[in-house]
Order: C-alpha cells, then sequence, then structure tokens
C-alpha cells in the first residue's frame, strides 16, 4: 500500500514547515538531538521524528555511514518551503493587521523591548537599503498589547492595513541583527507580496543571503 500524500508532504505542512526554516537557516542544526530541534523549531519531539524521516525519503536529507545527516537539493528545497510557507503557515501566524499613524513610526522603536523583530519591507531596507517601506511586518513572541498602545497602532480595514503583527514560529536568534528576521523569511515575506519592487529587493536578498545556505549537490 502507498503512503498518504498527507504523510509523504509532512514536511510541507504547517508543523513540517517550522521545522524545515530551522534546518534551512542553521543547517549545522541536521545533526543536532531531536529535543533540540524540538525547542529550537516550537513543535514536539514527536513531530521532529515524523518530519526528518519524510525529508529523507523524499531525499531532502541524506545521512552518510558514519551518521552525519545533511540537506541536500537544497535550491528546490528552499523554493518549495517559501511557497508553501505562504499558503500554509503565514495565514495562521496573524496576531493583528492595524494602521499607524506616522508613515514612518517604526524608525525609532526598538523591537528588543519587545521580543520582537522586522520581517519583510522594512528588514529589506535595512538589509539592502533598497525599499522605502510602505508594510511594516514584524514577528514577536509575546502578547503585542504593549506595543500597539506605545505605538498607536489602530486596528483598520485590509485596505487600510500598514503594519501587521505575527506570531513568532522559531527559537533561535541572528546574533548580529537580533531584530531582524532570518533573510530566509524576509525573502519569503517579500515574495508573498506579489509587488514587483518588493520582488527585486527580494533577489538582492536572495543573492546576499541565501546563497551561502545553498550547497552544491
Amino acid at each position: 500500500m502507498l503512503p498518504s500524500a498527507a504523510k509523504v508532504n509532512r514536511a510541507f505542512q504547517p508543523t513540517g514547515l517550522k521545522l524545515l526554516f530551522v534546518l534551512l537557516c542553521k543547517p549545522e542544526l541536521a545533526n543536532a538531538n531531536y529535543r533540540e530541534l524540538s525547542q529550537t523549531a516550537g513543535i514536539s519531539l514527536g513531530a521532529v521524528g515524523s518530519v526528518i524521516n519524510d525529508l529523507q525519503a523524499q531525499a531532502y536529507l541524506v545521512q552518510s555511514a558514519n551518521g552525519q545527516r545533511q540537506l541536500r537539493n537544497t535550491t528546490e528545497l528552499l523554493n518549495r518551503w517559501v511557497v508553501a510557507y505562504s499558503e500554509k503557515l503565514r495565514p495562521k501566524l496573524v496576531i493583528g493587521q492595524y494602521k499607524a499613524l506616522h508613515e514612518n513610526w517604526w524608525e525609532n522603536v526598538d523591537l528588543g523591548k519587545f521580543n520582537a523583530c522586522w520581517s519583510g519591507e522594512i528588514a529589506a531596507d535595512k538589509l539592502t537599503r533598497y525599499l522605502k517601506p510602505a508594510v511594516a511586518t514584524l514577528y514577536t513572541q509575546e502578547k503585542p498589547n504593549r506595543l500597539i498602545l506605545m505605538n498607536s497602532l489602530k486596528a483598520s480595514s485590509p485596505d487600510q492595513v500598514n503594519v501587521e503583527i505575527m506570531e513568532q514560529f522559531w527559537y533561535f536568534q541572528d546574533e548580529e541583527i537580533p531584530t531582524l528576521a532570518p533573510p530566509l523569511l524576509v525573502y519569503a515575506d517579500l515574495i508573498a507580496t506579489a509587488n514587483s519592487r518588493n520582488l527585486e529587493a527580494a533577489k538582492l536578498i536572495h543573492d546576499q543571503y541565501l546563497t551561502q545556505l545553498i550547497r552544491a549537490d
């Protein structure tokens, strides 16, 4: 009997996408124990094994004779993650959408005080200096009440939204720029907008930051 599609594609369901994000951003963690992977991806211990098995079944994760695990076909894997993230995981992470009263409100905000980090257009601007951000996307580990109140963010209709607050789903930090999301997520958020200027910025992010995550297979 052939395995069901659901079982075969666990890596590209919401839980699997969280672990896959960790492995793509931190390839060295492919050899971490399951407990560490569980904690870093914020998923159950049992889910780790299922996703690892699925990645191995699809030849995205291989194990050498000495037991070392390594990602393979990383270009394809990264591209599949970006598409699946936009379709399956991102919609589940939206905490709220708001309108800021002032266009450049974010420039003087220290997200470190709110256990949060920038992604999307603001992160792209900080990484490439290519964009003039129109929408602020941020991910947070805590309830955003304080952030919303202190920055006078107001609930808004979809056509007026210029701030989106998302739930952070990973538990590792960029040591160099702790208030920015990992470049892979910045890239994925830009791609999800389908905005031509954002797509150009996404290519810059890819070329400057993601090529180092893609190994020759």
